[in-house]
């Protein structure tokens, strides 16, 4: 278990551990919880805004993942990547505001006017926390942090004088104190074009995703609550009163582990853990063939084994895309691949969402195995004596 550097996050990736090292600090697990007082203060919900952001967190600091986040990071350009790893990466990843304040909300719109809400003071004392420790003697108020963006060398004053270790480059936190407000914009702005389109588009199968690990989550920890923070969280306080409160979100993007996130405030840790770390779900039921005219099953394969439609098909497995932006991965006219498309539309194996002034497509992946299990059906099984 150990502190990312200039990220202030504990984290435990179980069976892929890394050297402590620089600023990293070795926490150590405090006594287990009894059941009453995990009950009291372990919360488990569903947070897909989140937990898209928090992939952004991911990807900025090369933290291993699923499948799903390689396609996210694939799918960035440069620029997209370069602005990830400007706020969520080391040293000073201010776009972890986003995660504390996107709790319990679906709408960058919404992330965007809190983001304006928070005081400037708090913005200050959260990129603090990010850039280390400060010293016992340092004074520490709203008001001087408001007198430290009224004076540029009191500003570098406090930040040489109170701050340990110190900073390598200090400019990203100075810059932070001088123009909190402007910080908070520039942070809003660049995740909007990301959100637009890397997010929204898979957000209605991120919803669905967490709403159902979720539940699964919560009936193991009912269960055992003790055991399940023990063996599940990697962050586990002492039981006192005022601790901070723990809530958790199962993650589509971290494969394996937890990984824990101080609030803004300061009261709550939100914790993500990954979906390789779910309790093992009971023998799925079986997949229900679908019926249907030899011809649809015949067309099916026919579509399949044309090899653009097949990388069409395995890009939108992933996750959603726009007609475009598959002509540029498959390095193709729009032209062609809006045929193959129709193709897919014809069987109805996409569905079609708008999401700003782009059409995206998802793959109704649950029609094409019921249909190729149909096919298995109809030409092997009914055949049989």
């Amino acid at each position: 278990m150990y502190r990312v550097p200039g990220a202030g996050c504990i984290c435990n990736l179980f069976g892929e551990p890394r050297a402590a090292s620089g600023t990293n600090r070795v926490i150590h697990i405090a006594p287990p919880f009894t059941d009453d007082e995990a009950r009291r203060r372990v919360t488990i919900a569903p947070f897909p805004l989140v937990d898209a952001l928090f992939a952004l967190w991911l990807i900025a600091n090369d933290v291993p993942g699923t499948p799903r986040l390689a396609a996210l990071r694939d799918r960035l350009t440069g620029q997209e990547a370069r602005a990830v790893a400007a706020w969520f990466g080391p040293p000073l990843p201010l776009g972890l505001l986003t995660l504390g304040l996107a709790a319990g909300e679906d709408d960058l719109a919404q992330i965007r006017s809190l983001l304006h809400d928070v005081p400037d003071t708090d913005t200050i004392a959260f990129a603090f926390a990010l850039s280390g420790t400060r010293t016992n003697d340092a004074p520490v108020s709203p008001g001087v942090y408001r007198s430290l963006t009224l004076d540029a060398d009191w500003a570098r004053e406090y930040v040489h004088r109170y701050l340990t270790p110190p900073l390598a480059n200090p400019a990203p936190l100075l810059a932070a104190i001088a123009d909190p407000t402007g910080i908070r914009a520039q942070l809003a702005d660049a995740l909007t074009p990301i959100f637009a389109t890397h997010i929204a588009p898979a957000l209605p199968r991120l919803i669905a995703e967490s709403e159902d690990a979720a539940a699964r989550l919560e009936a193991a920890f009912v269960a055992e609550p003790a055991q399940f923070v023990t063996r599940t969280i990697p962050l586990v306080a002492q039981p006192q009163e005022g601790a901070r409160q723990i809530v958790c979100w199962p993650s589509a993007f971290l494969a394996a582990g937890a990984i824990a996130f101080p609030t803004l405030a300061g009261g709550d840790m939100l914790v993500a853990i990954g979906m390789a770390a779910l309790p093992r779900e009971a023998d799925p039921a079986p997949l229900a063939p679908i019926t249907a005219e030899a011809a649809t099953y015949q067309d099916v394969y026919r579509l399949l084994a044309d090899p653009v439609r097949w990388e069409i098909v395995r890009l939108l497995v992933s996750a959603p895309h726009y007609g475009q932006e598959l002509a540029e991965r498959l390095d193709l006219s729009i032209a062609t691949v809006s045929h193959h498309l129709n193709g897919l539309k014809k069987l109805e194996l996409v569905d079609i969402v708008r999401a700003e002034h782009r059409l995206y497509f998802h793959l109704r992946a649950d029609r094409l195995r019921g249909l190729l299990a149909g096919a298995e059906h109809g030409l092997l099984d009914e055949a049989q004596p």
